[in-house]
């Protein structure tokens, strides 16, 4: 018979206490604050002010102990230029706008640090990927289903159990469109069904794992489409999920078969739902009736013509409310949207061309890894499905924006890990210490 505490000692053992770093940063990232109220203005910067010190705060952490592991990241050196490279912005800001704070371009400087959270998911990812992708998978899949009732429930009822002003980027009320409730969560919801795509055609995943995945994408199409509303992440899911079918290839006939059902039933929730934004789109093109749509295409010629006239730096790392009123324009545009709403072409006229080429690096390795897996015959569908992604996001929703990053991070760790299994069979990539 064994004691109390040698059976407290079991237990405790073979809990994976390596995920709470990788479990804090996705709660926090998530926006906890939609179910627990946090105090005065927290909740609503809480989207990049907590997930930030907390990334920053493991990394110190860990650097203390030990950088060996660092070294062994693909994207180490790509960091190190990085920041190297929004110093020299800092410094670029403060002489371009003397009568700027620089404090302001520190504080913007700081939610760049949130792509190091990269090192965080892939210091786990080597040793547990498959427990990295179930956990990002699974808790996608809650908070959309969570996000689906509360939508329900307000469109039926009126009734809210969720912390409606962070709903819609901090705003106080409700906000809503098509006659609905609109509820904007994270967009690690949306994102992270790119990795159910690239886990549902995968070849080494398994049945149950791909059943899991087969739920993720459908649930998040269903928040995309009746909830969120967000029309440009709606068309980025469908022709990233539509690509990497055609491309991937399916041999298996029950996959065949699962995919046919999926794409029947995503049909149903969609073609609605895309058959009324295209119609606004002409309508906005040729009369300008919606704001959200026409807006956008003045964004796209004022940022190139900020590149133009700061091709090397941007506008540079001025704040999002900058002290000096006539600043306003260079940093949101005049037709009023940020330059994360509208792409590359916003990383163009925030961080110039150098800043852009940051941007593009990533972009190049997942091509360049989805090239080779085909060479190899060894069809890396993860790889694909992410390059697919940050493609159609170069042309709205930045991922150098402080509300994506984690995003981008997630995805170049995910990036390592599939390539080094499924491609190079790399054994000793996974002993990280």
């Amino acid at each position: 018979m064994k004691t109390k505490l040698e059976l407290q000692s079991k237990y405790l053992y073979h809990i994976d206490w390596e995920i709470f770093p990788v479990f804090l940063l996705f709660i926090l990232s998530f926006k906890i604050y939609y179910l627990i109220p946090l105090p005065g203005s927290l909740g609503i910067n809480a989207n990049v002010i907590l997930p930030m010190l907390m990334c920053d705060l493991l990394l110190l952490l860990w650097a203390t102990r030990t950088i060996s592991w660092l070294k062994k990241a693909y994207y180490g050196t790509y960091y190190t230029f990085l920041i190297f490279f929004l110093i020299l912005e800092i410094f670029y800001t403060a002489f371009s706008y003397p009568d700027e704070p620089i404090f302001n371009a520190v504080k913007e400087f700081s939610t760049y640090t949130l792509l190091l959270s990269y090192f965080i998911f892939w210091k786990y990812g080597c040793k547990n990927y498959n427990k990295l992708l179930n956990f990002v998978v699974n808790s996608s899949s809650f908070l959309a289903l969570l996000f689906v009732i509360q939508g329900v429930l307000y469109n039926l009822w009126e009734i809210t159990f969720l912390q409606y002003p962070g709903f819609s980027y901090g705003q106080i009320n409700l906000d809503f469109r098509n006659d609905r409730i609109r509820l904007v969560a994270c967009d690690l919801i949306s994102y992270t069904s790119i990795l159910s795509m690239g886990r549902l055609l995968s070849k080494t995943a398994t049945q149950k794992e791909k059943k899991w995945s087969a739920i993720n994408i459908f649930l998040v199409f269903l928040y995309e489409s009746y909830i969120s509303q967000t029309r440009s992440m709606l068309l980025i899911l469908l022709g990233v999920f539509v690509l990497t079918i055609i491309f991937a290839g399916i041999k298996n006939k029950k996959m065949y078969y699962l995919l046919i059902l999926m794409i029947l039933a995503i049909t149903c929730i969609v073609v609605p739902f895309l058959i009324d934004f295209f119609n606004k789109v002409v309508d906005s093109l040729i009369y300008r009736t919606d704001w959200s749509v026409y807006h956008r295409f003045d964004s796209y010629a004022y940022y190139l013509s900020i590149m133009r006239e700061k091709s090397i730096f941007g506008i540079g790392l001025l704040n999002d409310v900058p002290t000096v009123s006539q600043y306003f324009n260079l940093v949101h545009g005049k037709a009023g949207y940020g330059y994360s709403d509208v792409g590359f072409i916003g990383v163009l006229g925030k961080l110039g061309i150098t800043g852009a080429a940051f941007y593009l690096f990533p972009i190049a390795v997942t091509f360049k890894r989805t090239i080779r897996s085909f060479i190899h015959k060894k069809v890396d569908s993860m790889n694909l499905a992410i390059f697919l992604c940050m493609c159609f996001s170069m042309l709205n929703l930045s991922m150098f924006d402080a509300q994506r990053m984690v995003v981008l991070a997630i995805f170049m760790a995910v990036s390592d890990i599939s390539y080094a299994q499924n491609v190079q069979k790399n054994t000793a990539f996974y002993r990280i210490s």
